[in-house]
């Protein structure tokens, strides 16, 4: 379980499912938390996908290729608009950023796919919704595992908590 307002180290799931929940009770609440999550994957950078009410500029996905992101009219783009293929240390092609999303309003939960993105808790950077009860999925390709990254985190100490399920053993903060 994790609690309170210390940012969490990156976890990295052991599997191709990483799962979080987000449980708060009747009372106060505070701003809650956003993560970037990506697929780890050990071939080329390829096709990173388009989000859901995305525009994906350029085709090219080979080491320095860029691309460019936008949203449909209505929704709002959250991460970074231009990912850059780059070489990793240990010499794999990686997107330098998460793929980003395009929001239309706050969401409570969900199942994702893809090999990276955003979540982040209801309302956020606003508090979170008492006796708020929100669970996301993150699915990965068979073999791979999963890599999230705190960026904010701040839940209401003991009462207020996000479980993260999918690492061994499980991480409860």
């Amino acid at each position: 379980r994790l609690t309170g307002f210390q940012i969490p180290p990156p976890v990295t799931s052991t599997g191709s499912v990483f799962s979080l929940r987000l449980t708060s009770d009747f009372a106060v609440s505070a701003h809650g938390f956003k993560i970037y999550y990506e697929e780890l994957q050990s071939s080329s950078c390829g096709n990173p996908g388009v989000p859901p009410k995305g525009i994906l500029y350029g085709t090219r996905f080979d080491v320095g290729d860029k691309i460019r992101y936008s949203c449909v009219t209505g929704y709002v783009l959250d991460g970074h608009p231009q990912l850059t293929c780059i070489t990793n240390t240990g010499n794999t092609a990686v997107w330098d950023f998460p793929v980003p999303i395009c929001r239309a309003e706050d969401t409570c939960g969900d199942t994702l796919r893809g090999s990276s993105g955003i979540i982040s808790s209801p309302n956020f950077p606003s508090e979170y919704y008492n006796s708020a009860d929100c669970t996301w999925t993150i699915l990965a390709d068979p073999g791979d595992t999963i890599s999230i990254i705190f960026t904010d985190f701040q839940f209401e100490d003991k009462y207020d908590y996000l479980e993260v399920e999918g690492s061994e053993p499980p991480t409860i903060w």
